[in-house]
């Protein structure tokens, strides 16, 4: 009798840890699959990013396009990305990140502690994050603090191209109030 209960309890045992490790696998698959969405839905918004910021140069004049001009931002944003493309002043191909630089700077504005907001430090030069024939491509990564007051900054971008000045723009963050609730 105590072998066949002790046959039944292997059974038992086998049978929970297939189950177990077929739910496991399943689980990966399955979050495996939601990361893979994620990354084809973040290369195809930055492919239209990269498409927008090219026919803002046919629109607009200058060498250097930025995304927007204006963005209104609540304190506590974190990671806040404010993409721009730069192109070479004669249509020179870009051929490393390193071609192509930019520097970011305060402008007039009446915020404070501006400079521990960005991810690249303000007056650092800094090479591009990505380039295709003569366009480069960059993101300004800003993290507002928690308890920043209304206020106005304007930060100017200076790009060059193997040293030599391609230009400047800027562009301006307003920290303005949250919502009922933020």
């Amino acid at each position: 009798m105590n072998k066949k209960a002790g046959f039944e309890m292997s059974i038992t045992t086998l049978v929970v840890i297939v189950i177990a490790v077929i739910i496991l696998i399943l689980g990966l698959v399955f979050v495996r699959q939601i990361f893979g969405t994620a990354s084809k839905s973040i290369s195809i918004v930055d492919q239209q990013v990269k498409n927008k910021l090219q026919t803002m140069f046919g629109e607009e004049a200058g060498l250097i396009q930025v995304y927007s001009r204006t963005v209104d931002v609540k304190a506590g944003t974190q990671g806040l990305s404010f993409p721009f493309a730069a192109k070479t002043p004669r249509g020179e191909r870009i051929t490393s990140r390193n071609d192509m630089q930019y520097k970011l700077s305060k402008g007039a504005g009446n915020c404070e502690g501006v400079e521990s907001w960005f991810l690249q430090p303000l007056g650092q030069i800094t090479s591009v994050d990505q380039f295709e024939a003569d366009t480069s491509f960059s993101d300004i990564i800003i993290t507002v603090p928690t308890g920043t007051t209304v206020c106005s900054q304007k930060i100017n971008i200076d790009v060059t191209f193997k040293g030599q000045t391609v230009g400047g723009t800027s562009f301006t963050i307003n920290i303005v109030r949250g919502g009922v609730f933020g």
